[in-house]
């Protein structure tokens, strides 16, 4: 028993030694992990501002390349046919897509169910949209498709697409 007392005695004065010598932080563990928590947190806000403050930069150069018909083309979202005058139904990015793009670089295109042929017809209009899309503005354009679900399901529902 006057072991353990003894020993006991001694780590206390140690510990009581340790308080008064160094800042009581250092040695507690829970502390020293809000500590590192903090600057941690520092860091991190420092380099979420700075991402966002040059973020902000390359948008407003961005913007400040594009003219004033760029950026309101770009608020829209149209039917494929609507850049097509001559067309009833737009199935595939062709050339005369690719001039009407570059002429009117609309922000998107919405499709329905006369759009939307095969998966493979699908997936090649898609990505040629997009390419002429990035070609013309730098920027890839909204691809949306009329799908409220129910009566109106352009995809789902759809045997041609197998959903």
């Amino acid at each position: 028993m006057s072991k353990r007392f003894l020993l006991l005695f001694t780590g206390l004065i140690i510990v009581f030694l340790g308080v008064l010598v160094f800042d009581i932080k250092s040695f507690d563990g829970e502390n020293l992990i809000i500590e590192q928590h903090i600057v941690v947190e520092n860091v991190v806000s420092e380099t979420e501002e700075t991402i966002e403050e040059l973020q902000e930069q390359q948008i407003q150069e961005y913007l400040n390349k594009m003219s004033i018909e760029e950026k309101v083309a770009q608020l829209f979202v149209v039917l494929p046919e609507a850049l097509l005058q001559d067309k009833n139904t737009v199935t595939f990015a062709d050339l005369e897509m690719q001039k009407a793009i570059e002429k009117t670089p609309v922000g998107g295109f919405i499709y329905l169910s006369q759009n939307l042929q095969s998966k493979e017809q699908v997936k090649n209009m898609l990505v040629n949209m997009q390419k002429y899309s990035v070609e013309r503005i730098g920027l890839p354009a909204f691809m949306c498709v009329d799908e409220e679900g129910g009566v109106v399901s352009r995809i789902s529902g759809n045997e041609k697409f197998n959903i």
